[in-house]
């Protein structure tokens, strides 16, 4: 399936869907925090319409230790990896709903949601006590197909193909982002949508510049305090670089991003 030149617009204040026009790649950039990836450092960022929400005393994601067994996945989460599963992750980027968010394919994630959100969101999920934020590395190996080191700069492998995601490239513009699984080919191996492109997704990690070139581990939290909370996978708006697996920016937990979303692990 091709990308459309079109999309149904839904504006962050009122949630109206209306056809718009693709707008160039240029007038959706800004400058904005710096981005640390395996092989980019840049200072511009992608169009976010931002706004901020005051925190609301949220309580640090506690962290996750290997289990050898883990809680069947919540409807709409997926096993990682399905032979062995280690924890669960949502399906699809998330859709606020009342009582709480869910992931379905079909559905248009939300966005101009905050850090702080987010958290809230994930851990009103009925049923469990246990769904969160995912951390850094959980992300990525949900995006890549692989536990640890050795995955693809992309979910499909490591060349870059264009119309495989939600994202810019070339002739190719997008107006906002699209429903998950409006582009079946942008999955990763466990069959994780949209980790590339459409919306950039909070993850519970503090941002540290070059934190990850200086430690690893199987899992690694990140840096114990900072100032940002990291974002991963890029949006509808990116430029290409942005849209590995391993890249990251970092912003401030309280900012709502008109391309900021996030999804649940569990």
């Amino acid at each position: 399936q091709s990308p459309s030149f079109s999309a149904s617009y839904v504006s962050p204040q009122d949630g109206q869907s209306a056809q718009r026009t693709p707008q160039s790649s240029s007038s959706l950039m800004h400058t904005l925090f710096i981005i640390s990836c395996s092989t980019k450092s840049e200072t511009s960022l992608p169009y976010h319409n931002s706004q901020q929400d005051s925190p609301m005393e949220p309580s640090e994601p506690e962290n996750v230790e290997s289990q050898e067994s883990i809680d069947p996945c919540i409807e709409g989460f997926v096993p990682i990896p399905p032979s062995d599963p280690r924890y669960c992750i949502m399906r699809c980027e998330a859709t606020i709903e009342q009582p709480s968010p869910i992931s379905q394919i079909g559905a248009l994630p939300s966005s101009n949601v905050s850090y702080y959100r987010a958290q809230d969101h994930c851990n009103s999920i009925a049923g469990t006590s246990s769904a969160r934020l995912p951390t850094i590395e959980e992300w990525n190996d949900a995006g890549d197909g692989v536990l640890g080191e050795g995955g693809t700069a992309y979910p499909w492998g490591d060349e870059f193909h264009s119309g495989e995601c939600v994202l810019p490239y070339e002739d190719i513009t997008w107006s906002t982002h699209q429903t998950c699984g409006y582009l079946d080919t942008c999955s990763s191996p466990f069959g994780v949508y949209d980790q590339i492109g459409n919306l950039w997704e909070w993850v519970s990690d503090w941002y540290g510049r070059n934190y990850y070139n200086e430690t690893f581990n199987e899992n690694p939290e990140g840096p114990s305090t900072g100032s940002y909370r990291v974002l991963r996978g890029g949006s509808f708006s990116s430029r290409t670089f942005r849209l590995r697996v391993s890249g990251r920016v970092g912003n401030d937990p309280v900012t709502r991003g008109g391309d900021y979303g996030f999804r649940c692990a569990q």
